[in-house]
């Protein structure tokens, strides 16, 4: 699919969550942004994943080149997971919050786009913790705030994702 001039490109979504979320969940309204936030949001999971298991990574891989296959395969399965569970069940529960608290102004389909732009946080905040915890200026009690400040974003950006819902036309009864 070709990108129109002027376009946003997947990085620049993501960083407009993070930096600008109220610019971020208006566009993934838009024509152009309708239905790319899961992508972006699977794309950020899946990247964090990697930059962030490494060893993981190349032990499964080892233990497929050694015959293990199967357990490698369980291994990194294992990995993947842990990784997607947090940032998917978010995206469900904000999903339903934004969908209820719509009210009339109801879109299952935006309601979820919002819901995946409010996810970014969750997604964004483990590769960051681990670098950190690498260059040795992370504890526990450091992962644990962050992990706790990512839903505290995650959930104002879901109040914000309601507000935007909210903003649309009213959806027409049918008759």
């Amino acid at each position: 699919m070709a990108r129109a001039a002027g376009e946003p490109m997947w990085m620049e979504r993501l960083g407009a969550a993070l930096v600008a979320p109220a610019r971020a969940l208006a566009a993934s309204e838009t024509g152009a942004g309708s239905g790319r936030a899961p992508a972006d949001l699977a794309v950020l999971i899946l990247a964090a994943f990697m930059a962030s298991r490494v060893p993981r990574l190349v032990k499964a891989g080892w233990l497929v080149v050694d015959g293990a296959g199967l357990d490698g395969v369980h291994m990194l399965l294992a990995e993947l997971s842990g990784t997607l569970m947090a940032p998917l069940l978010f995206v469900v529960a904000g999903g339903i919050v934004v969908s209820v608290l719509a009210g009339q102004r109801r879109s299952m389909a935006a309601d979820f786009d919002l819901a995946c732009v409010a996810a970014v946080p969750l997604a964004a905040m483990p590769p960051l913790v681990e670098l950190a915890g690498r260059l040795g200026a992370a504890s526990p009690a450091v992962a644990a705030a962050a992990t706790w400040l990512s839903y505290a974003w995650g959930s104002v950006l879901i109040g914000l994702a309601v507000r935007q819902a909210r903003r649309r036309a009213p959806r027409r009864a049918a008759s």
